[in-house]
C-alpha cells in the first residue's frame, strides 16, 4: 500500500483503538525500524505525519536541545560523524579560478 494522506487515514478509521497504532518508518542506511514521534492523540499524530518531508526530515517538532541530544546519541553510536566547525581557508584557490 503506498503512503499517501487517503491510504493513511483509511488504515487508520480501521484501528480498534488509538493503544494499537504506532507509526513507524525504515531506516535505509540499517533496515532498522524507527518508531515516529507519538502525539497525545491519533489525531495529532496522522497530523505530524502528514507535514511536509522536509519538516520531518530536519526535525523541526523537537526543540533544538532534543535536537541536540539526539545528535549526539547518534555520534556516540557511529550512525553519523561528529561535524567539525568550518574554518577559514588558508590556502590559496587553484590558479585560474575566481576568488
Amino acid at each position: 500500500m503506498a503512503f499517501n494522506e487517503k491510504n493513511l487515514k483509511e488504515l487508520v478509521n480501521l484501528r480498534d483503538n488509538d493503544a494499537d497504532i504506532t507509526f513507524t518508518v525504515k531506516d535505509e542506511r540499517n533496515d532498522k525500524p524507527v518508531e515516529g514521534k507519538k502525539e497525545s492523540n491519533i489525531n495529532k499524530t496522522l497530523e505530524l505525519f502528514l507535514k511536509p518531508f522536509d519538516y520531518l526530515f530536519n526535525a523541526e517538532y523537537i526543540t533544538p536541545q532534543q535536537r541536540a541530544q539526539l545528535r549526539q546519541m547518534a555520534v556516540d553510536e557511529g550512525i553519523i560523524a561528529p561535524s567539525t566547525p568550518l574554518e577559514p581557508q588558508t590556502t590559496a584557490p587553484p590558479k585560474g579560478t575566481y576568488t
